[in-house]
């Protein structure tokens, strides 16, 4: 057999692209990442960003295949994207500040100590979150715990609401808890949308509740 004259095109490994090029696929992603509108009224300002800023993208991209300054392609691409930036408020930077505060709360839930709150009381379990206006549901039965292991006591009210907004969350009952606590908790969970305490529309999968996820968002 004829030896083939096709030879495999040289390739780079994995992080080794040339750096011009890294450069410029880097201010490629930053121009094309719009992140998503925390309000739906938004949406349409976000589609028109991103609509503009790939425009641009491809104006450049389209002169730097004439000349071939993949330098000066990407610094330009960088200028335009600065010059159309991110005017509405995003859901990432509230998501990111509600784990934030989820994090300090759970942080104090470790500190503090399983005390019985009373509904109504003065104060509540360590479960419940800063801007949460409601009122504890019951003495504190259960733990819940984040993905890392940090956790916070609380009732069974303040638990599934907190439970509902972690990622890879877990509850237990306390020692001394009635029977089914943690169940009673789960199942409340599994219908209450994250960060319910935060007002506005909730039209995306990340804003609704698992059950309402698995029904493939019949109830926006």
């Amino acid at each position: 057999m004829a030896e083939s004259s096709i030879r495999q095109a040289p390739t780079s490994p994995v992080g080794a692209l040339p750096g011009p090029v890294a450069n410029l696929l880097a201010a490629i992603h930053a121009a094309l990442d719009v992140p998503l509108a925390d309000r739906p009224a938004d949406d349409r300002q976000r589609a028109d960003l991103l609509t503009r800023r790939a425009a641009d993208t491809k104006v450049l991209l389209e002169l730097c295949l004439v000349h071939g300054d993949l330098t000066r392609t990407a610094m330009r691409l960088r200028e335009w994207t600065a010059q159309n930036p991110v005017l509405y408020p995003t859901w990432q930077a509230r998501a990111e500040q509600a784990a934030a505060e989820e994090q300090a709360l759970l942080d104090e839930g470790e500190k503090g100590t399983a005390i019985c709150r009373t509904p109504g009381g003065d104060q509540r379990c360590p479960a419940a979150h800063p801007n949460d206006p409601t009122p504890c549901g019951g003495p504190v039965v259960v733990t819940v715990l984040d993905r890392t292991n940090a956790g916070a006591d609380g009732c069974e009210h303040h638990a599934a609401r907190l439970l509902a907004s972690l990622e890879g969350g877990r509850v237990y009952g306390l020692p001394d808890a009635p029977e089914g606590s943690a169940i009673h908790v789960f199942r409340a969970a599994d219908g209450i949308r994250p960060f319910p305490w935060v007002p506005g529309p909730r039209t995306r999968d990340e804003q609704l509740s698992r059950a309402e996820n698995r029904r493939g968002g019949e109830d926006r």
